[in-house]
């Protein structure tokens, strides 16, 4: 069986079989088609897009963050926001608002050097586990985060996902709040006032400093290590009348200090080298602790320091 294929007008094709007859076939589209997906929770920002004539989507994208969330006015914990930027130097101030994310590419390509990000005024809702945070940027300015200055952020929740740190970052808040830090390197410093803590796959490097204290008296701060180096000096501070529960391990710490006796470690064997960690103010640190004299003994001589070197124990034998 053959077929002959005529057109016959604009809209109308006629295939005619070998026998004679013919079909003629419209190649007109139905009179509607249903409507395409909307992009109602993803804001794109470029450096080649525009402010003034951008609308937000991937074809027409804003050129700043602070215009993408400025367009952005009904995140909510059940509604929450991606602002999609490109690669690019991102210099302009924005508001972070609750429930939105910032999504780069890569720590490399997309890169902020904002001299201020502020916390939006819709943070302060009291007894609501508002979330946002940062993923696969990199930070080239310093900044804090405090949600302690806000009243009614008292649940509100910051993800650093993927983040590169170039200059100090710190985080701060009261017992209500959290930090969730994935997979992320910091240059010049991590410190951290208040609320819990959880950094897996963490680096702090470059012998910058990590630093975990309280909120204030009457508070429960909260840090979790896992999968974490610091090759720089490490202390978790604590004041008196406050509490600090800190877990650690997977991790490999070279030096760390404890500072006070609300510090209740749960360490896990090999993270901390037991000669490079400082107990101040009746901190202890979860270690067996070996004193008394060797009095010679070769076999203690070369074990006691062995095993404080693998952070088995702390060897405080003369």
């Amino acid at each position: 069986m053959s077929f002959v294929l005529t057109v016959e007008q604009d809209v109308m094709v006629s295939l005619t079989k070998n026998d004679g007859s013919s079909v003629l076939c419209d190649p007109q589209p139905p009179a509607s088609l249903p409507a395409g997906p909307t992009l109602t929770r993803t804001v794109f920002v470029d450096k080649g897009g525009s402010d003034a004539t951008g609308n937000g989507t991937s074809f027409a994208p804003f050129q700043t963050i602070q215009r993408a969330m400025t367009s952005i006015t009904d995140a909510a914990p059940t509604n929450r926001y991606a602002v999609r930027i490109g690669p690019g130097l991102y210099s302009d101030d924005f508001i972070l608002k609750p429930n939105v994310w910032i999504v780069g590419l890569t720590p490399n390509l997309c890169r902020i050097d904002a001299a201020n990000i502020n916390l939006d005024a819709t943070w302060n809702a009291p007894g609501v586990n508002n979330r946002a945070g940062f993923v696969a940027v990199q930070f080239r300015a310093p900044y804090v985060f405090d949600f302690g200055a806000i009243a009614g952020a008292d649940l509100a929740y910051l993800i650093f996902d993927f983040v590169n740190s170039v200059q100090p970052l710190e985080v701060r808040g009261t017992d209500g709040n959290a930090w969730f830090i994935l997979s992320s390197q910091f240059f010049a410093g991590l410190t951290q006032v208040g609320g819990f803590s959880l950094l897996q796959a963490v680096v702090v490097t470059n012998t910058s400093p990590f630093v975990a204290t309280d909120s204030g008296p009457g508070s429960n701060t909260a840090v979790q290590l896992l999968s974490f180096m610091g090759d720089g000096p490490c202390s978790v501070v604590c004041q008196p009348g406050a509490t600090i529960q800190l877990n650690i391990g997977p991790a490999r710490i070279f030096n760390m200090t404890l500072d006070g006796a609300g510090i209740a470690p749960n360490v896990q064997a090999g993270s901390l080298n037991g000669a490079g960690l400082i107990l101040l103010n009746g901190a202890t640190s979860g270690y067996p602790i070996v004193t008394g004299a060797k009095a010679g003994n070769a076999a203690l001589i070369s074990l006691l320091p062995a095993l404080a070197g693998d952070g088995l124990i702390i060897d405080q034998t003369t």
